[in-house]
């Protein structure tokens, strides 16, 4: 069907996109309904308007630099790919836009194709926000994980040297103690003369005692060979009803 005046008003109404057409001067000669909502500015007020009013007024000097460049190579391309656009309501308030431009031929004027990201942007800064914490989180597991891993060596190293160290000294302390518990059987035998009562309590004292500590350097000796895994393990047959009883 022929695309009449009011066909072309309903479009401009239902379009959920601010549309804007700006001449070669940057006013704003054509807008719809979206625009006036957005911007927060009746109709009779955008029309004739500077678009760069609808811009912060910190990118406006860098606004006309662009625009005066597009002018001179106009083509259809989205605006600002590499950086984050934001427009101005009337009451000051700035929100996050994407821009889409347009050149219509033969006039001079662009067609803008503005939305709002808002939400896009704030959702886009969660998630790298969340990426940033996941990464340095990351970064501090792994931190965690070698530090743990070198904490774990050595505790492991010293488990080492203290069983090399039991072993070593239960080794050498087992050497007199068999010198010790010998000359107290020989003492106890009289081969060398008769005790009195008092002598043979004091031979069967070092000799109990000197048996009884044999027995914790061997369990200790033991325990060492195997953390260190070096016990070695002798089977024998034995009776185990006697054991039971």
């Amino acid at each position: 069907p022929e695309i009449t005046g009011e066909l072309f008003r309903q479009f401009l109404d239902a379009a959920p996109d601010v549309l804007l057409e700006v001449d070669e001067l940057g006013r704003i000669i054509l807008a719809n309904p979206e625009a006036a909502r957005m911007f927060q500015r009746p109709m009779e007020e955008l029309l004739g308007l500077p678009v760069e009013e609808l811009i912060p007024e910190r990118f406006r000097s860098t606004h006309l630099g662009h625009r005066g460049a597009y002018s001179k190579h106009p083509t259809r391309r989205p605006m600002g790919r590499d950086i984050n656009l934001m427009a101005l309501r009337k009451d000051g308030s700035e929100f996050a836009v994407d821009i889409n431009l347009s050149p219509l031929k033969g006039t001079g004027h662009v067609l803008c194709v503005i939305r709002d990201v808002s939400e896009r942007r704030e959702a886009d800064a969660k998630i790298q926000t969340l990426n940033q914490n996941l990464e340095r989180r990351s970064g501090e597991l792994a931190s965690a994980n070698t530090e743990l891993s070198i904490r774990n060596r050595e505790v492991e190293r010293a488990n080492r040297l203290k069983s090399e160290f039991l072993a070593s000294m239960s080794h050498e302390l087992r050497t007199p103690l068999h010198t010790i518990i010998g000359f107290a059987e020989l003492l106890a035998e009289e081969l060398q003369g008769p005790l009195n009562d008092k002598q043979k309590r004091f031979v069967g004292h070092i000799h109990k005692d000197s048996l009884h500590l044999l027995e914790l350097i061997n369990d200790i000796l033991d325990l060492s060979k195997i953390e260190s895994g070096r016990l070695s393990l002798r089977p024998e047959a034995f009776d185990f009803q006697t054991l039971v009883q």
